[in-house]
């Protein structure tokens, strides 16, 4: 367990309880809990979503680490950039709209299909090796 908390930096809180903890201190013990286990797969529903920025990068850097390690991590997500670092994307709407990797599924035609409305509009101008597409997130859990 020592060992999870020191690389998720949660070893300072240890005997704390975890209602006392913010939201980024929660999901990294939460995290280093499962880490402890030492499983095959990892499953983790958005495990960034409203995190502080250090908690983020602290988790993506545990996560990505994992995976050199030969562990399988699942993960959802609403965010782009988060996915453009997956080895492989499901985009799902309702069903399967498409899968592979991020450079074949996270583009506007098919974000388009499964978000309908919801996108905005392509940011090629930002210095990006990818174009960028913004979603509307307001009407999550709705496709139109």
């Amino acid at each position: 367990m020592a060992y999870a908390c020191n690389r998720m930096e949660v070893a300072d809180l240890r005997e704390r309880q975890l209602g006392e903890l913010s939201g980024g201190q929660r999901q990294r013990v939460l995290i280093a809990q499962a880490l402890t286990r030492r499983a095959p797969l990892l499953l983790l529903d958005e495990p960034i979503t409203d995190l502080d920025l250090a908690s983020q990068e602290r988790i993506l850097e545990v996560l990505e680490e994992e995976t050199t390690r030969d562990v399988t991590v699942v993960l959802s997500t609403h965010h782009l950039d988060e996915a453009r670092h997956c080895d492989r994307v499901l985009l799902l709407a309702g069903r399967l709209v498409a899968d592979g990797s991020p450079d074949e599924v996270l583009r506007p035609d098919l974000l388009r299909r499964a978000f309908g409305e919801r996108v905005l509009g392509d940011h090629a101008s930002h210095d990006h090796a990818e174009g960028l597409l913004l979603l509307d997130e307001h009407g999550h859990g709705e496709h139109g």
